[in-house]
């Protein structure tokens, strides 16, 4: 009796498929190199086995826009980490270094040391002083330095 019980159970193991639930994944429909801009054209949702959807874009809205941070290639999933906003200052360019606190206003002319987007954190040789100091893009060729900045990443 024990051995048919047994039998009947290790039946039901065998007999019940493994079932993973599929996710929408975002999958490139075709090869893109860093620096491209991801368009709705070059992107597609599909799904993809839960166990592989670590890091995953699960979202057309979420990549479109994004730059290419590292090559994304044809039929591979797009990781999240692979993309980002797109560069606004770029390695080697002029920039203008901004300082606000209180009343007080400076500016000084720098050079990115890195390539950032708007929000990002760079680098920056201020050219006068060689000092490299830190500071946020704000905008086309502007990085504002001095501000505080949370544990989070933030500007309050």
């Amino acid at each position: 009796m024990r051995r048919l019980a047994l039998l009947i159970g290790c039946l039901a193991l065998v007999a019940a498929p493994a079932v993973a639930a599929d996710l929408p994944a975002v999958f490139a429909k075709r090869t893109l190199r860093v620096g491209a801009l991801v368009t709705a054209g070059d992107v597609e949702l599909r799904p993809l086995v839960e166990h592989r959807a670590g890091g995953v874009a699960t979202s057309l809205d979420a990549v479109v826009g994004q730059e290419v941070r590292r090559n994304l290639y044809v039929d591979r999933p797009v990781m999240t980490e692979d993309l980002g906003v797109p560069t606004i200052v770029h390695r080697n360019s002029l920039v203008t270094l901004a300082y606000a606190s209180g009343g007080l206003e400076l500016t000084a002319l720098g050079r990115a040391i890195d390539s950032a987007g708007l929000h990002e954190l760079l680098r920056v040789v201020n050219i006068d002083s060689r000092v490299t100091v830190v500071g946020r893009v704000t905008g086309p060729g502007m990085v504002r330095v001095g501000s505080p900045i949370g544990a989070s990443g933030a500007v309050p």
